[in-house]
C-alpha cells in the first residue's frame, strides 16, 4: 500500500498536481513575503499557501507582505520588547532574527544580527521605533526587507509607503495570543 501511495503521489507531482497548500511564486518570481513572515501569521493578505517546507506564508501581493513586517512586531511574542507603540530595536530584532539562527561568520567575524540592529538604529537615529510614526515604520519595513535579502527594486519605496499606510490604518487584524 505504501508503494502504491508513493507512486500515486509521484504521478500527481509529475502531472502538475502536488500539495495544494504549496505556494507558487508570482509572475515576477516572488512569494510576496519580503520579511520571511512565518506561516502562522494573522496578518492581512495571506493566501493560505506556504513555501520553504511550510515555514513561510505567501501573501496576495507585495504591499500585504510588506505590511506583515511591522504587524509582526505587534504580536504577543514582542510584548517584552515593546511598551505600547515603542519598540526596543535590539530586543525586537534578536527575537525576530535569533542569533542562534543567524550565527557570526567564522571567517569574517561579522555578526549579521548585530549589524542589522546597528543599521536600523542608525537609520532611525535612536534605539527605539515608534510603531505609530509612519516614517519610522517605513524605515523598519525597508530595513527588514534589506536584511532578509529581498529585492529592494521589487519592494520599492512606493510599495513600502502603501504598506506603512495600511499598517497605520485603523482597520487591523487581531494578533494571536501566545
Amino acid at each position: 500500500l505504501k508503494k502504491q501511495i508513493n507512486t500515486a503521489w509521484s504521478l500527481i507531482k509529475a502531472f502538475g498536481g502536488g500539495d495544494p497548500n504549496e505556494a507558487t511564486p508570482n509572475k515576477e518570481g516572488y512569494y510576496d513575503n519580503p520579511g520571511n513572515i512565518e506561516a502562522n501569521t494573522t496578518s492581512f493578505g495571506t493566501t493560505g499557501k506556504t513555501y520553504n517546507d511550510g515555514r513561510f506564508a505567501q501573501f496576495e501581493n507585495k504591499v500585504m507582505g510588506l505590511n506583515a513586517i511591522p504587524y509582526t512586531f505587534t504580536t504577543g511574542m514582542y510584548d517584552g520588547a515593546r511598551e505600547g507603540n515603542i519598540l526596543n530595536i535590539e530586543e525586537a530584532i534578536k527575537i525576530y532574527k535569533p542569533p542562534e539562527d543567524n550565527p557570526i561568520d567564522p571567517k569574517t567575524g561579522e555578526d549579521p544580527v548585530q549589524e542589522h540592529i546597528n543599521d536600523l538604529i542608525k537609520d532611525i537615529g535612536k534605539d527605539t521605533i515608534d510603531l505609530s510614526n509612519k516614517e519610522e515604520v517605513e524605515k523598519l519595513i525597508h530595513s527588514v526587507t534589506k536584511f532578509e535579502g529581498s529585492d529592494t527594486d521589487y519592494y520599492d519605496s512606493n510599495s513600502i509607503e502603501r504598506a506603512a499606510d495600511l499598517f497605520l490604518s485603523p482597520i487591523k487584524p487581531k494578533p494571536k495570543r501566545k
